[in-house]
């Protein structure tokens, strides 16, 4: 069980699980390289055409990838094995950032081979993330999976401020291309810790089927399942109109702040800190179940006037202040419905349920990114952001009136009543 006093015993206890530490391992250099990417990316790409949509058009081939392929890949993680699975694809990760990564210092990358190359690796990150969800549930017991999930939460957004700050430095003296050979180099390193872990044999499917007849079973889940279908629907409508905000940040950093590659990397990386504080948070209990929902749906208020101060200010300090806090809600809310809803999936579905909250995400952020970059073009980087804010303030506070008892009395039930079912191997089997 989770210590009971304590902040830092609460806060840190998966740690204890030396399973748990040496996957930690891997996924801080993985999450390095996937900031490193992002925010090479975006930069690259507003270098390359200088225009607002542009940005939307690259989040659509970042993400969007991810609806086909990522629920597919959800059941496709729960017939193999997902440690050699994982292991495959992080190599084939390393082997396209190196290819992409020698094209960029030969000249050979326009926007053209930009896009192509961001669908690829869009494809293997969608094969990768419903394995890497699902195998974090053989590192803990149950009771411990909150606190993995806002640990991993927090190692993810500690690269964030890591990532964002090193990319600005690496693009600044070695230009875009040794952003992407430091990326290549994280895939190797996860690839490398994944090959030396010892985990227990993962849960079996009850009954093989169909892939697709388990495709289906999946979705058939999270439609009946109360709890969950309403905090997917609420995940799609903050990421698509408040979370999509960052789409256009190169453009308010360089057009409106005035900042330059370096400047960018550290004020998105203050935006790492925020989220990195609130996966902490998460992590540390958050006030337990029972302030779950409240979390939630407070979370979001507090992102929305974040991100509308983002829009509004032309002051770099307070544009500042405004990443940091939006940073903070982004991840208080995304990490604690995920919390919630590996909480209460059962282990035979569980990647077949990541795979599909992988696709809301793949699909709400570039369509919601595509979105604001054509309002910036039309209006301006101010209208667009503050809009989505507006729009998804003005949902969540009804969304909140109508389902705000019903979720606190399924998750006081769900969460509170789950059993405790095989948890890790030997503690002495961490590597």
């Amino acid at each position: 069980m989770v210590p009971s006093s304590g902040w830092r015993a609460r806060t840190f206890a998966s740690f204890a699980q030396p399973v748990f530490r040496a996957y930690y391992i891997g996924l801080l250099f993985n999450m390095a390289g996937f900031w490193l990417r992002l925010a090479a990316t975006n930069w690259f790409a507003f270098a390359l055409t200088g225009r607002p949509a542009s940005l939307g058009w690259i989040t659509v081939a970042a993400l969007l990838p991810w609806v086909p392929i990522a629920p597919i890949a959800g059941v496709w993680a729960e017939r193999v094995d997902q440690r050699r699975y994982l292991i495959a694809v992080y190599l084939v990760l390393g082997l396209v950032n190196v290819t992409f990564a020698t094209g960029i210092a030969l000249g050979m990358v326009g926007w053209t081979e930009l896009v192509a190359a961001t669908i690829v690796i869009s494809c293997l990150r969608a094969m990768e993330l419903p394995a890497r969800h699902a195998i974090v549930r053989r590192t803990v017991p149950r009771s411990l999976m909150a606190n993995a999930i806002g640990l991993n939460a927090a190692g993810f957004h500690f690269m964030h401020a890591i990532g964002f700050a090193v990319a600005g430095v690496l693009y600044h003296a070695g230009g875009p291309a040794s952003c992407f050979y430091a990326v290549a180099a994280s895939s190797g390193c996860m690839a490398v810790v994944l090959l030396r872990l010892k985990l227990p044999p993962q849960t079996p499917p009850k009954e093989k089927k169909h892939p697709l007849r388990e495709l289906r079973d999946g979705f058939d889940y999270v439609w009946t399942h109360g709890l969950t279908r309403t905090l997917v629907l609420c995940a799609m409508g903050v990421v698509s109109l408040l979370l999509s905000f960052r789409v256009l940040m190169p453009a308010i950093i360089k057009g409106r702040l005035g900042l330059d590659a370096d400047g960018y990397g550290y004020l998105m990386a203050v935006g790492g800190v925020g989220s990195f504080l609130a996966a902490l948070w998460v992590a540390s209990g958050a006030g337990g179940s029972g302030r779950r929902v409240w979390n939630i749906f407070g979370t979001v208020w507090v992102g929305c006037l974040a991100v509308a101060l983002v829009g509004w200010t032309d002051w770099v300090p307070l544009a500042a202040v405004g990443l940091l806090v939006a940073g903070f809600a982004q991840v208080g809310f995304m990490a604690s419905a995920n919390a919630t809803v590996q909480e209460t999936v059962p282990d035979h579905l569980r990647a077949r349920v990541m795979g599909i909250w992988a696709l809301i995400f793949g699909a709400a952020f570039p369509m919601g990114g595509m979105l604001q970059g054509y309002v910036a073009e039309a209006q301006s980087e101010a209208v667009s952001v503050i809009g989505g804010a507006v729009l998804a303030l003005v949902l969540s506070l009804i969304l909140y009136a109508t389902s705000a008892r019903k979720l606190t009395i399924a998750v006081r039930d769900e969460v509170s009543d789950g059993t405790e079912e095989l948890g890790p191997c030997d503690p002495a089997e961490g590597l």
